[in-house]
């Protein structure tokens, strides 16, 4: 159905009002914080706000108001071609009867300013001005009444704004099948040979390499599939089937099957929640949940008692040996794993394996999923022998490995540095003696061996946590009381978590949300758009990075241009900002729809991992380990990362200090 002039009008209207009373809400706050308010400096103080409303408050009325189908329809009716429906929509309609805000607040209130002033309820007034004990006692007694009652209300809505969000509710009708089971028994492939027999399929991997590996193989095997990540969108005409990492489920799109891969991730703390979701809100005939021991008992009772849920249980067919001996370098093998817990140790231990002579393949977290997949082609075909991995190696990535050496006994979670976890040794080892290929798999532990081998022998404790995030359901019940990201992010800091939940930190949307706050693109973009933008999958912390995020936003919102990424060429770790910036020039062309341009960078992309895969083949000996402060080789298994004749010195000019 067309949408009519009329409605167009009527939507207009209530947008008018809705500006008004955010104008009037705005005025009223700043009265009850300034002690003597003038009018000029509010207008002076609060200019931007004034001048911003109404794009929001119009963009907001526009987005929500008519279907998808609506909206495409009146595109297609003024000759546009609808394609992120959103924004063409509203930029088909930006400019109907814009309504001044600034203007509007300084004819309103000129004259009424002074008497509004006046009527600012006396004792807020009064609680600033007071001196005498007596008249502070006066006053505090009803304040204190009053602040009480703004808690209780307070309570009342972040109750209603989180907490209703997460109490799980799986759909009726559907049947679930649990598939429970460690590294390398074939849970996967047993749900992904029923995904293939279904016409429609959604598979959710961790990770955008799995995704990826999932996607081709489908379409190799004849089952049309699509692909889509953070990063990243592949098309197959004809598609009924999709892969996709886990953070792109869309709870909307009904499928016959959806499987959902790694659930023990639910208790990841930034990424959980997305599991979670995924879950209990598939839209599906049948829907297959893939993960560890450790996880069966959270899942069974997110589906709850009246679900009809089958669980299958899985053990390995080829057994896996723990070999004390001592290993040494100059005793690999082919078909070994070497496992670190850092890439700047991966490329060292790579760096002596190559010097020694032989062909080795790395893996590592940071590194481009193309280049990723061609090392690990590599290591298939038996161009290289050995591969050099992060624990990135344990997320179900298929390889020929006979044996893996687990080269430490503790890794860096982001917070701390901490032993490994049972789940996390497990999940590594069991990688080695692949099905099929190996009669046996072996592992070797370098440290603590006795209490490895117990944590890869022992039994999983079963995941008593999951991680919840807000949602789009939790911003628009938000925006029904307020209207800005800082209340958002202390009232999300302030609400308690149901039991058995912990709360996401949201320390990427914090940090970008203060590049942007206060400025011209957090006044043009509605906070749902904003806080969609503010959760995009890339590497913030990162200066070059978020500096072109933000350059993007400005673009986006002043109609402009996007300003092409920074390349830079030489070294490894320029080669690999430079994809990255690559990366999320992509993701802004994805969601602006802007394909044929995205074709372009696509092929760009392509062009750097070619390089950085290059560079490994090229200069991999180049990264041996050195001493940070002469450049002396250092043996590769030395502790420190200076030597020792450097640390000498050091320890002469402190005692001369």
């Amino acid at each position: 159905m067309a949408i009519t002039q009329q409605e167009i009008d009527a939507r207009h209207e209530k947008a008018v009002m809705r500006t008004k009373q955010h104008i009037e809400s705005n005025l009223k706050q700043y009265l009850e914080t300034e002690e003597n308010p003038r009018f000029q400096e509010y207008l002076s103080k609060q200019k931007t706000f004034l001048e911003g409303v109404w794009q929001k408050k119009w963009r907001e009325m526009l987005v929500s108001s008519f279907s998808g189908d609506e909206k495409a329809a009146y595109l297609n009716e003024t000759g546009r071609s609808p394609g992120q429906i959103n924004r063409l929509f509203y930029r088909a309609l930006e400019d109907f009867r814009p309504f001044n805000g600034y203007e509007w607040a300084k004819s309103e209130y000129k004259d009424k300013w002074s008497q509004l002033a006046k009527s600012t309820p006396y004792k807020e007034k009064e609680s600033r001005k007071s001196k005498g004990k007596e008249r502070e006692r006066l006053v505090l007694s009803p304040r204190k009444t009053r602040a009480q009652a703004e808690q209780a209300e307070r309570q009342k809505r972040l109750s209603y704004i989180f907490g209703e969000e997460y109490t799980p509710a799986p759909l009726p009708h559907v049947q679930y099948v649990v598939h429970v089971g460690d590294t390398n028994t074939g849970k996967t492939y047993t749900a992904l040979e029923e995904l293939k027999k279904r016409k429609s399929g959604l598979y959710l991997a961790p990770l955008r390499l799995l995704a990826l590996e999932v996607y081709e193989k489908l379409n190799r095997e004849g089952v049309l599939c699509d692909m889509k990540t953070g990063e990243e969108e592949k098309r197959t005409e004809g598609a009924s089937h999709a892969s996709c990492t886990v953070e792109m489920f869309e709870e909307k799109t009904p499928y016959d099957i959806i499987v959902i891969d790694e659930a023990q991730m639910i208790q990841d703390r930034e990424r959980g929640f997305h599991w979670f979701r995924s879950i209990t809100r598939a839209r599906a005939k049948e829907v297959h949940i893939i993960g560890s021991p450790n996880m069966k008992n959270l899942v069974l009772g997110l589906l709850g008692e009246e679900a009809n849920v089958e669980v299958r249980h899985y053990k390995r067919e080829t057994p896996l040996i723990v070999r004390n001996k001592v290993f040494r370098l100059n005793r690999i093998q082919k078909g070994d794993a070497l496992v670190a817990f850092s890439r700047k140790r991966v490329l060292q231990l790579a760096a002596k394996l190559e010097d020694d002579g032989h062909g080795v393949s790395v893996i590592y977290g940071n590194m481009p999923p193309e280049s990723r997949q061609r090392q690990m082609e590599d290591f298939v075909s038996g161009k290289t022998q050995v591969v050099v991995a992060t624990d990135a190696i344990g997320m179900g990535l298929n390889l020929p490995i006979r044996r893996i050496i687990l080269m430490d006994s503790h890794k860096f979670d982001g917070v701390r540095r901490r032993i490994l976890t049972t789940q996390e040794v497990k999940q590594i080892a069991g990688r080695a003696g692949r099905r099929g290929l190996y009669d046996q798999g072996e592992v070797i532990f370098m440290e603590d061996r006795k209490r490895m081998k117990q944590l890869l022998e022992g039994g999983d404790a079963p995941i008593q946590m999951f991680t919840i995030a807000p949602t789009r359901s939790v911003l628009k019940r938000f925006l029904r009381y307020y209207q800005d990201l800082d209340t958002f992010f202390s009232l999300w800091a302030e609400f308690t978590p149901p039991r058995g939940t912990q709360k996401a930190s949201l320390a990427q949307e914090k940090l970008l949300y203060g590049l942007v706050k206060g400025t011209p693109i957090e006044d043009r973009l509605s906070m749902e758009e904003l806080y969609s933008y503010l959760q995009m999958p890339f590497s913030a912390y990162e200066k070059m990075l978020s500096d072109q995020w933000k350059l993007a936003l400005a673009s986006l919102i002043g109609g402009t241009a996007m300003p092409e990424p920074a390349i830079q060429k030489g070294s490894l770790e320029k080669l690999e900002l430079s994809y990255k910036a690559v990366e999320l020039h992509l993701m802004f062309l994805y969601r602006q729809d802007q394909i044929t341009e995205a074709y372009y960078w696509e092929r760009v992309k392509k062009e750097l991992a070619d390089d950085i895969h290059q560079w490994l083949d090229q200069n991999m000996k180049t990264l041996n380990k050195a001493c940070s402060r002469c450049g002396r080789q250092l043996d590769w298994d030395y502790p420190h990362g200076i030597c020792q004749q450097c640390y000498g010195r050091m320890q002469e000019n402190w005692y001369e200090m």
